[in-house]
């Protein structure tokens, strides 16, 4: 429905022409559908509450590898859409029955006073949205012909009743039966749960029995090693997360790297991320072998090298020499880890580890691993805390002699992290823009996301590749109008584009860049960042809004651009 009251209705991208919300402004309650009256296909959606929208979103959730993905079943058709401007769901729960109950605020002003704007008051007193403000109502959503059976009532029930609904394929049972069990406090129920054959692989009973365990303060290691060996993956991995707290016990440690060892090459994802965020329970070489394996088999998956990254707390220094000593061929996702190491013994901000950097980069300067620890330091360097973070009495040999093969504008880059007499760094009108602290987030992580996507036809260099695609260091379609950037991402380009006074066109690069509107919002603003402040570029950071903004205001083009046309088009824009 047409909706004009809502905050920034004013501003281009925010409304369609019929005046209806392009995106949600007012999402809230998301809710997971765990049981079993709706059809099998609404097992596992997310219900999202839109108030400002007066809609309530269905959306399909899948797993997809060690992520989760999430699409719209019925593309313009709401799961529950209304109307009546004053239907404002605020909150959603699923019931006994697997009814999905939603509150209706039935208000027609959802804002907090602070965030009334002049165009919000003036558009709620033109549509008579101040009043009524008391019709608040309740919504139960069941299939046609449903018969209402009154559910039972858990706390009446005796204890050795219990273990059954931890099995009920509706989550609200599992949930109030977990917790009557653990308020309860009762020994007995504790010893009956200790019992549990976890070899049957009854997934629900298992993990909720595991925790009821673990509120009682009746969860033993043993317990937990017998549920490692469940056939269920989701299983073994709340096992493996309980047991960090048994990490002391004697034995634990031992029979924890039997599994690992056991399950190393494990073809499941899931597992796998748990295996490396558990994986700091070790001691460094039995812990390094195994992360080594993981960033082997899943480093294509960022969550995962974060993975990798946060169980290293204090030994990222250690790790980074276990791995340039162990990897000799280079792919990108080695690269990306070796830069991430870097980045994160800066941040730790311990001078010896900083000054070992250096060390590394001079023992492997005739390969990759050296390019990718100078990358990952660069980026740190941009951050104006870590300027002149170490002392030297005087200049380090290092930075006397010519590094071969490594970029220079990097070498001279990392410079800003040392001081010495005659060498004072500070922030000059020569030095690469310092982005601010969230712009340098956005930068790491498109380094990243550039490595992963873009550099196999633009460079790691940014100077780009023969036969594949044009250089981006100096080029004004980088550091020119970020929307006509974020349209090239969002679209792609083809034929001949002209790039610092050069034309470039098949067979020299690729007929056609494709387009990556796949990415989100966020991850394309990343890369955007990335290459408008690397290799000598200096420009302005770019938001994910402004990127969803350009995405909504481009809605229903499905080729890629040429450069006479997408020119014309942003200078259309800009009329």
């Amino acid at each position: 429905r047409s909706n004009l009251a809502v905050n920034r209705g004013y501003i281009p991208g925010t409304l369609d022409s019929a005046g209806r919300l392009l995106e949600f402004t007012s999402a809230c309650s998301p809710t997971v559908y765990r049981a079993d009256l709706f059809p099998e296909e609404y097992r596992g959606n997310i219900f999202v509450l839109e108030n400002a929208g007066n809609l309530v979103k269905r959306n399909v959730v899948r797993e997809k590898g060690m992520l989760l993905e999430a699409f719209d079943p019925n593309p313009g058709k709401e799961f529950l859409a209304s109307t009546d401007e004053r239907f404002r769901p605020v909150y959603a729960s699923v019931g006994p029955s697997g009814g999905l109950y939603i509150a209706d605020m039935y208000q027609g002003i959802v804002q907090h006073g602070s965030y009334m704007t002049p165009y919000l008051k003036e558009q709620t007193l033109l549509r008579k949205l101040e009043a009524p403000g008391h019709m608040g109502r309740i919504w139960r959503i069941v299939p046609k012909g449903y018969q209402y059976q009154k559910p039972p009532q858990l706390s009446k029930l005796a204890p050795d009743q219990f273990q059954v609904y931890l099995a009920n394929s509706n989550g609200f049972y599992r949930d109030q039966a977990q917790r009557i069990m653990v308020e309860s406090g009762d020994l007995k129920i504790a010893r009956d749960l200790q019992n549990l054959d976890f070899s049957l692989g009854g997934k629900y009973a298992s993990i909720h029995g595991l925790y009821t365990l673990e509120g009682l303060g009746a969860l033993d290691s043993k317990i937990l090693f017998n549920a490692l060996n469940s056939s269920s993956p989701e299983v073994q991995i709340h096992a493996l997360r309980l047991l960090e707290a048994f990490q002391n016990e004697p034995g634990v440690k031992q029979n924890l790297k039997k599994f690992y060892q056991a399950n190393s090459g494990t073809k499941n994802p899931t597992l796998a991320l748990q295996m490396a965020l558990s994986s700091f329970v070790f001691e460094s070489e039995v812990q390094f072998e195994a992360l080594k394996q993981m960033a082997e088999q899943y480093g294509y998956e960022a969550l995962m090298r974060d993975a990798i990254l946060s169980s290293l707390e204090k030994r990222e220094s250690d790790f980074l020499n276990f791995l340039t000593a162990d990897w000799k061929n280079p792919n990108p996702e080695k690269e990306i880890v070796l830069e991430m190491l870097s980045a994160a013994i800066i941040r730790n901000k311990d001078k010896n580890e900083i000054t070992d950097l250096l060390i590394l980069i001079e023992k492997n300067q005739d390969n990759w691993k050296a390019q990718a620890i100078l990358a990952g330091m660069a980026v740190q360097a941009g951050d104006v805390e870590n300027i002149g973070l170490v002392s030297f009495s005087s200049q380090p040999a290092f930075f006397k002699d010519q590094k071969m093969g490594l970029d220079l504008r990097q070498l001279e880059k990392i410079k800003l992290l040392f001081r010495w007499p005659g060498h004072q760094p500070e922030i000059g009108e020569n030095t690469t823009m310092i982005l601010d602290a969230e712009s340098m987030k956005q930068f790491a992580s498109g380094r990243q996301k550039y490595l992963s996507a873009c550099a196999g036809c633009h460079g790691g260099n940014g100077k780009g590749v023969n036969r594949m695609g044009p250089p981006l260091a100096n080029s004004d379609w980088v550091l020119g109008d970020e929307r006509r950037l974020s349209l090239i991402l969002l679209h792609g380009i083809e034929g001949p584009i002209e790039v610092t006074g050069k034309e470039y066109d098949a067979p020299e690069i690729l007929p056609v860049m494709p387009s990556h509107s796949t990415l989100d919002d966020g991850s394309i603003a990343a890369i955007l960042t990335y290459i408008r402040n690397e290799w000598g570029n200096q420009a302005a950071p770019i938001s994910g809004r402004t990127v969803g903004r350009v995405r909504h205001t481009s809605q229903g083009r499905v080729y890629p651009w040429s450069a006479n046309e997408l020119n014309e088009h942003v200078k259309n824009l800009q009329e």
